[in-house]
């Protein structure tokens, strides 16, 4: 499992849903640099809680988006995939993790075109149907009928929106706040206080899964698409 690869997919992939899913996957059973994730077909859609046929069409178009690359077989039959991260370049594995049996030539992958998200500043305003959706929703879930969307609010969650955060993810990290432990958590429930910054949502989102800290960076993407799923709205 490599927390690295599956930050890095988290907060630079562009890949969406089922695509998304499988490059978490294959990210939780690669090592360090993003080579050598070998699990099965089934193991992937299993994990991905897809079907077979939609992990191997999301296999596909990951190959083709140039998000991962096959680097050999192993014995059984699995291929083994590489996740491709920026930030330079990387030698496909000569063996497999467990030391043996993966046909794969020792090869330079040539680095690709950085997707380094630009500096907050540079970046275009989120939509504003975006921001008042978010507000609206935590409006609702708090029961803060007569909030406003003061300037500042407005700030925290379009930084957020910037960020990478997505209007499901700031809504999954509202519901999380229910779940906080903390006695005084019902007073402390503003959106500047749940939006403070990145490792705040996160904190949250932890929560609304029930984690308390634990768990994997794909049980909180499983949530995600759970969420999108409930509400039908491709964000």
């Amino acid at each position: 499992m490599s927390v690295h690869v599956t930050s890095w997919v988290l907060s630079h992939s562009d890949e969406r849903l089922g695509r998304r899913l499988v490059l978490l996957v294959l990210a939780d059973h690669a090592n360090e640099d993003g080579t050598g994730a070998y699990p099965s077909v089934e193991t992937i859609a299993r994990e991905a809680r897809l079907s077979v046929s939609q992990a191997k069409r999301c296999l596909r178009d990951l190959r083709e988006s140039g998000a991962i690359e096959p680097t050999g077989t192993m014995p059984a039959g699995n291929v083994i995939y590489s996740v491709l991260m920026t930030g330079g370049a990387h030698i496909a594995p000569v063996a497999n993790r467990a030391g043996g049996g993966a046909h794969i030539a020792p090869r330079t992958v040539q680095e690709q075109p950085s997707k380094e998200p630009p500096p907050l500043a540079t970046l275009a305003p989120p939509h504003a149907d975006d921001v008042d959706e978010v507000f609206s929703y935590w409006q609702t879930s708090r029961s803060k009928p007569r909030a406003r969307l003061t300037p500042k609010r407005r700030q925290k969650i379009e930084a957020r929106l910037r960020e990478g955060s997505s209007v499901a993810e700031l809504k999954l990290a509202i519901d999380g706040v229910a779940r906080d432990p903390w006695k005084d958590r019902p007073l402390q429930d503003d959106i500047l206080i749940i939006f403070r910054n990145r490792e705040q949502v996160e904190k949250f989102l932890d929560l609304a899964a029930g984690r308390n800290g634990g768990g994997t960076a794909l049980d909180a993407a499983r949530l995600v698409q759970a969420h999108l799923d409930r509400k039908g709205a491709p964000r």
